[in-house]
């Protein structure tokens, strides 16, 4: 057991052995790659001090380890300023003045491939190039000065690698700091480079690490030519340079991170052909031109500073870059500005920049979760196709807050608010605006210009001052969208074949929903209330329907449209509920017109409507009114509680069927209306008249109900009218004619039961009353100062007065009438003729005979009245003639009784309950069972 804890404890101590070497190892020659904290170099505490007092003076330094003559091992046993220390050659605290030298470099090393070597403390003046190194690897150079060259501070010539320069000053060398041609896995750090023509230079140099190094007041601070690739170049300062703070040409695959660039021409700068390269943590401020310049391909530019420019923050020329987490502000032109496809462009903060904060000019590009606020003009601006737009805020631009000129491009969810322009300005075909905020700008929330197949769904864009949504275009869809309390219009399209459904459109100044001109679109299911105008229409065969549109001073507006339909609307609490002004052929079908403060549906200068179905109730003036608007059909509809149910101004041709108007002032109201058809209305309970003419000719008042009003039908100034087949009851006046209505056919009607006159005129002549049925009313017929009527085949019954002609009424004809009343006639006026020569009229109590059984009685008839007027041939009706009885038919012969049927057989009835036999084998069989199994239980 001891040997083998003594064997343990040996394993354990060469464990710890090997591993303090492999630790002392990587201390001593890893000093590649960057760390957050301060720079580590090789721990100098092991080497031996110097073999120096004051230190050493020299012309130059060569070494050439391939060189016997020269090389380490010769030089170190040869001169006191260098030494070996633990297997590595020191070279210190040497002072070079190379002036005359035969090697115009003060420090040259070439060919050393195998040795570990340190150059510090040195000093190097009057060179040509302070430190070279050619073909030379492991070497530290660190706390020298190389200043004042003619050329070049410190240069790894070809085939340099893992070579370590740090803390050094490298200033105002005539050509460059520090240059690498053809060197990889180099660190170059913590130097300070100033005043140089370039501060450090790398060609054709991979994976090298610069970091921590101060590169000002040069040309260019850092600078990688072509072919550089896989550099680290981190933590820098490069300021105060006359070109460059860092210059990529052509060089792939970099680190360029947490460098401040500030106060160069150019902060950063990758020219076309840099690609794969991440910028990341850079502060890139008050350059006189860009603060980051990127002309490359597949690059991540993440989370710079890029403030306070000459001209734009971060400069994009390439394509597949990703542009991330950066601030851009405060620059003379653009915050961000991309010009090529298929980049990222996300989290970037871009304010305050004179021209826009970030614009792009290419395609397939996702912009999304910027802020671009208070820029000079936009926030966002975009020109080019397929970008995905989204989660970006916009606010506060002196412009617009998003511009889009392009196709197939996604806007979704950004806020674009409080923007001198407009919110969203986009022009193209095929893209989809939604989610958007577009709110409080100066312009327009949503601007589209002559877009076409776009979607425009579920967007604020309430409280601008121009329009909430300004859209030109075909083929739009523009749906779920919030546009209130805008100074403008809420929607406003110019366009064809759109989709407006679904749309809350409140509160605006101007109109809801403005269709200014174009055809073939359809406005559905929006909600426009509480606006100028709810929905105005100008352009032609347009589909309006299922609409709520409540509140406006007009609901839905039509201006020079034709072949609308608007159908399913509620339209109510308006001034005008539906308004057609020079607007033909439409369709105004099924709609709510209701409570609105002059008219339910309004119709100026239209021609050839369909009004129909609609029911325009509890309308301050007219629930249907038409001026000067010719053939149109108005049919179906209810019209009731209004001040007019449907009135007709100066409106010729219409067609007024099949409608309820009741409840109203007047129910039809015809005032210079001519060649109307009136007809299969129902007009009850109105409180001056059913249906009224004025000053209207030739128009048809046919198959009406009109019970229960003021005025059944009532004529004024009307001529050649045909008023047939109505039903006028329970009226104060059934039918009546008041003042010069001449030459109109009144045939047909039902006039019962009114409380005044059953059918009247005053002043009225040449008219035709005819085959009317008047019962029960006051007075029959009445006529006052009227002339040359004919009143025929009518049935006057069971009124107080059946017919009634006061003075003035002269050469009236009144034949073949049915007089049935407590008094059938009375007659004050002259010349009036009560038969036609031929045949007069049947009077129920006429008291003469018919001798003769012609059916005309032997005797006159005589009037009442001042006039003496006489029936001289009444109509007898004594009743039937009687007729000869029938002879009686022949009773037929009775039929012979069929014989009985047998009775059926009565069908054997079963025997008990069905399956009752096996019910009990199968009772019995568990009763035996149980009993058996007790039994043996016992036993």
């Amino acid at each position: 057991m001891k040997s083998k804890a003594k064997k343990t404890i040996i394993i354990i101590t060469l464990g710890i052995i090997f591993a303090f070497l492999s630790i002392y190892n990587y201390n001593l020659f890893n000093v590649q790659g960057e760390n957050d904290g301060p720079i580590e170099f090789r721990d100098d505490t092991n080497f031996k001090s110097p073999k120096m007092t004051d230190g050493y003076t020299r012309q130059y330094i060569y070494i050439d380890d391939s060189n016997p003559a020269i090389n380490w091992s010769y030089t170190a046993s040869t001169y006191d300023w260098c030494y070996i220390d633990n297997g590595v050659y020191i070279i210190e605290n040497v002072t070079i003045d190379e002036i005359g030298g035969q090697w115009g470099s003060g420090i040259c090393i070439e060919n050393s491939k195998n040795e570990y070597f340190i150059i510090r403390n040195c000093t190097v003046y009057n060179a040509v190039n302070g430190i070279r190194l050619y073909n030379t690897t492991n070497g530290i150079f660190t706390k020298n000065n190389c200043s004042n060259s003619n050329d070049r501070g410190i240069w790894l010539d070809s085939n340099c690698y893992n070579n370590t320069i740090s803390g050094n000053i490298v200033n105002n060398n005539t050509g460059i700091g520090i240059w690498l041609s053809g060197n990889n896995n180099n660190n170059i750090s913590g130097n300070t480079i100033n005043y140089n023509t370039r501060g450090i230079y790398l060609e054709g140099s991979d994976n090298n690490t610069i970091s921590r190094n101060n590169v000002s007041n040069s040309l260019t601070g850092i600078y990688l030519d072509s072919g550089c690739n896989s550099n680290n170049i981190s933590r820098n300062t490069a300021n105060d340079n006359d070109d460059f703070g860092i210059n990529l040409m052509g060089s792939d695959d970099n680190t360029i991170s947490r460098n401040n660039v500030s106060n160069n021409r150019m902060g950063m700068y990758l020219v076309s052909g840099c690609n794969n390269n991440n910028i990341s943590g850079n502060t890139a401020n008050n350059n006189s031109l860009f603060g980051i310049n990127l002309g490359g391909n597949n690059n991540s530019i993440s989370g710079n500073t890029a403030n306070n420019n000459t001209d734009s923050g971060i400069y994009l020329g390439g394509n597949n870059n990703s542009i991330s987490g950066n601030t851009a502000n405060n620059n003379t032109v653009f915050g961000i500005y991309l010009g090529g496809d298929n980049n990222i462009i996300s989290g970037n903060t871009a304010n305050n920049n004179t021209n826009s904060g970030i614009y792009l000019g290419g395609n397939n590009n996702n912009i999304s979760d910027n802020t671009a606020n208070s820029n000079g003009i936009s926030g966002i601006y975009l020109y080019g196709n397929n970008n995905n737009v989204s989660g970006n805020n916009a606010n506060d631009n002196s412009g617009n807050g998003l511009y889009l000129g392009g196709d197939n491009n996604i806007i979704s969810e950004n806020i674009a608010n409080n923007n001198s322009g407009n919110g969203l300005d986009l022009y193209g075909n095929n893209n989809n605006i939604s989610g958007n905020n577009a709110n409080n700008n100066s312009g327009n929330g949503i601007l589209l210009e002559g877009g076409s197949n776009d979607i425009i769904a579920g967007n604020n864009a309430n409280n601008n001052s121009g329009n909430g949504l300004d859209l030109g275009g075909n083929n739009n869809i523009i749906a779920g969208n919030n546009a209130n309390n805008n100074s403008g219009n809420g929607i406003f399209l110019d366009g064809n074949y759109n989709n407006i459904s679904q749309n809350t459109v409140n509160n605006n100044a101007d109109l809801g929903i403005n269709l200014y001109s174009g055809g073939h679109n359809d406005i559905l299911g929006n909600i426009a209330n509480y606006n100028g105008y709810g929905i105005r229409l100008g352009g032609f065969i347009n589909n309006i329907s299922g609409n709520t549109v409540n509140n406006n001073e007009y609901g839905i507006n039509l201006e020079d449209s034709n072949t609308n339909d608007i159908s399913g609307n509620i339209v109510n609490n308006n001034e005008y509920g539906i308004y057609l002004n020079n607007s033909d052929y439409n369709d105004i079908s099924g709609n709510t017109v209701n409570n609105n403060t002059d008219s339910g549906i309004y119709l100026d200068n239209s021609l050839i409507n369909d009004i129909s179905g609609n029911t325009a109730n509890n309308n301050t003036n007219s629930g249907i009114y038409l001026y000067y608007s010719n053939t149109n059909n108005i049919s179906g509809n209810t019209a009731n509680y209004n001040g007019n149910g449907i009135y007709l101004d100066n409106s010729d041709y219409n067609d007024i069927l099949g409608n309820i108007a009741n409840y109203n002032g007047n129910g039809i109201y015809l005032d210079n209306g001519y060649y109307n058809d009136i007809s299969g209305n129902t007009v009850n309970i109105n409180s001056i008249s059913a249906i009224y003419l004025q000053e209207s000719d030739g128009n048809t008042i046919s198959g009406n109900i009109a019970n229960y009003n003021g005025y059944g039908i009532y004529l004024k100034w009307s001529d050649s009218n045909r008023i047939s087949g109505n039903t006028a009851n329970y009226n104060g006046n059934g039918i009546y004619l008041l003042q010069d209505n001449n030459n109109n056919d009144i045939s047909g009607n039902t006039v019962n039961i009114n409380t005044y006159y059953g059918i009247y005129l005053e002043g009225s002549n040449t008219n035709v009353i005819s085959g009317n049925t008047v019962n029960n009313n006051e007075y029959g017929i009445y006529l006052k100062w009227s002339h040359y009527n004919t009143i025929s085949s009518n049935n006057v019954s069971n009124n107080l007065n059946g017919i009634y002609l006061t003075d003035s009424c002269t050469q009236n004809n009144i034949y073949l009438n049915y007089f049935n009343n407590t008094l059938n006639a009375y007659d004050d006026g002259s010349d009036n003729h009560w038969d036609n020569g031929k045949i007069g009229n049947f009077w129920s109590d006429y008291s003469g005979v018919d001798a003769d059984d012609d059916g005309i009685g032997d005797t006159p008839y005589y009037i009442d009245g001042k006039a003496g007027s006489q029936d001289s041939f009444p109509i007898w009706d004594d009743g039937p003639d009687p007729q000869p009885e029938p002879e009686p038919e022949p009773e037929p012969e009775p039929e012979p009784e069929p014989e009985p049927e047998p009775e059926p057989e009565p069908k054997s009835k079963p025997s008990g309950i069905p399956g009752y036999n096996l019910f009990l084998l199968l009772g019995t069989l568990s009763i035996v069972s149980i009993l058996l199994s007790k039994k043996i239980k016992k036993d």
